[in-house]
C-alpha cells in the first residue's frame, strides 16, 4: 500500500450529511460505540473525510457489512461500516471529499446509516471532537440502543496490521 498524501486539512470533513442518532462511547448495558452512526437515505454519497489510501475495502467483519478503512498520514485511520457500495480499492489513493461509498443498509443495521470512526493509530476517538462543524443538520447525538453498532473487538484486531501497511487477516 502506498503512502497516504499529506492531510489537507485542520480538521476531518464529514463524510456524509445527516442526523447522528447514535453518538460516540457508552450506550448503556454494557454497549460501547467507538465511532457514531449517521442516518442517511440509501445510496446518499459517502465521502473521504481526508486525504488517504484505502487500507481496506470488503464485508469480512460480520455486523459491519461493506467496510472502509482509509489510513491517513500521522497516524489516522477511518472507518466507513453498513456502506450499500464500496467504490474505491484496497490501496487506492483518495482525496478529501471524494466519494468512496454509497450509504447503505449492510449488516446488522435496519436502517440505512453511516457508521464512522476515527482512530489515532488503534484508539479510537470522538469523532465529533475531531470533524468540521456540519452545516445545516442537526447533530445531536440520541443516546439509544443500536442493532448496528460493529463489535469494537473485530476491528481493533484489524488496526495494528492497517497502521503497519499489511492487508488485515481475518480469524
Amino acid at each position: 500500500i502506498p503512502n497516504p498524501s499529506p492531510l489537507a486539512g485542520g480538521r476531518f470533513a464529514w463524510p456524509l450529511q445527516g442526523r447522528v442518532i447514535t453518538g460516540f462511547g457508552s450506550q448503556g448495558g454494557g454497549v460501547h460505540n467507538d465511532g457514531i452512526n449517521i442516518e442517511a437515505p440509501a445510496g446518499a454519497p459517502v465521502l473521504a473525510a481526508e486525504n488517504g489510501v484505502v487500507a481496506y475495502a470488503g464485508n469480512e467483519l460480520p455486523g459491519l457489512g461493506n467496510l472502509l478503512l482509509i489510513r491517513h498520514s500521522d497516524g489516522w485511520v477511518t472507518a466507513y461500516a453498513h456502506n450499500g457500495q464500496i467504490l474505491v480499492r484496497r490501496g487506492d489513493q483518495v482525496a478529501r471529499g471524494q466519494m468512496i461509498a454509497t450509504a447503505g443498509a449492510s449488516g446488522n443495521v435496519l436502517s440505512p446509516q453511516l457508521h464512522f470512526e476515527i482512530r489515532l493509530g488503534t484508539e479510537a476517538v470522538n469523532p465529533l471532537d475531531y470533524l468540521d462543524k456540519q452545516p445545516e443538520v442537526g447533530c445531536a447525538p440520541r443516546r439509544i440502543r443500536h442493532p448496528g453498532l460493529p463489535d469494537a473487538t473485530q476491528l481493533q484486531a484489524f488496526l495494528p496490521q492497517l497502521v503497519k501497511g499489511s492487508r488485515p487477516k481475518v480469524h
